[in-house]
């Protein structure tokens, strides 16, 4: 144990030295060094003092870490912002519905609207202050124009491209660049855009779930995870814990997360010391 004290105090002063060595080096070059700024990604930012209202706090389901909520944005519990979207509510002011879900890339226009299940698909865009109604569908890649309506369970295709101020009336399908009707949505596929709705909320509870955890949780899975798979049933047989695989995981993974914290404070009482 005072071994590992030592080398993890060790690790820290070289780590600070080179930390201030490349200090030294940027004093040397003066003007002409390298300076390179984290910038720290918010996947919710509020923009105070921009004349917009504050979002306090933001309550969808799910915004994933490399989303980017802007401005004056207001959701339900059960809506949903995907990886990589973006939602410009400091443009004007954006609305999610219940269960309203924008996937992986889509871009949300300033002051548009989202209803109750309808679905943003992954890299789709929605213009300044397009509306969808409740159960609306925008297929992957598709365009609506600034001012666009989606009414109730009407749907756009992937990759169409709806001119601006254009309305997509209640259970009708648009397709093609630019979109024009091409026909009505079946009953059957309005309800099986409905469930898929619910199952994405859900997916999202359980992803907000998982990015809720601390590092130290994941790596406390991980451990376990790979303790589980090392036991073989015979070396467990041969032990007598055969069927108390859990237990045994479990001991070991409080064995090592012991070792690591009792090696940090060793190495801040060198430190200080």
């Amino acid at each position: 144990m005072a071994l590992r004290g030592v080398i993890y105090a060790l690790g820290g002063s070289a780590r600070r030295a080179g930390v201030a060595m490349d200090a030294a080096g940027s004093r040397l070059q003066g003007p002409s060094a390298y300076s390179e700024c984290l910038s720290r990604h918010q996947n919710v930012t509020p923009l105070n003092g921009s004349g917009n209202p504050t979002l306090t706090p933001f309550p969808a389901a799910f915004v994933a870490p490399t989303a980017s909520v802007l401005g004056a944005v207001s959701a339900t519990p059960s809506s949903s912002v995907w990886y990589g979207a973006t939602v410009r509510g400091d443009v004007a002011p954006v609305s999610l519905a219940d269960r309203a879900a924008v996937m992986d890339g889509a871009i949300i226009g300033g002051g548009a609207s989202v209803g109750a299940g309808a679905v943003v698909g992954a890299a789709a865009v929605l213009g300044d202050g397009a509306v969808l109604g409740e159960g609306a569908v925008v297929g992957a890649g598709a365009v609506l124009g600034e001012g666009v309506v989606v009414e109730a369970n009407g749907v756009v295709d992937a990759g169409a491209v709806v001119p601006s101020n254009t309305t997509v009336q209640a259970g009708t399908r648009h397709s093609g660049a630019p979109a024009v009707l091409s026909g009505s949505v079946p009953a059957a596929e309005a309800s099986a855009a409905a469930a898929a709705a619910d199952e994405v909320a859900t997916l999202a509870a359980a992803h907000a779930a998982e990015n809720a955890k601390s590092a130290a949780q994941v790596r406390s899975e991980a451990l376990l995870t790979e303790l589980r798979m090392e036991r073989s049933q015979d070396n467990l047989a041969h032990m007598g814990l055969l069927g108390k695989e859990e237990d045994v995981a479990a001991a070991q993974a409080a064995w090592y997360e012991r070792e690591e914290r009792e090696q940090a404070e060793a190495g801040g009482r060198r430190q200080q010391g």
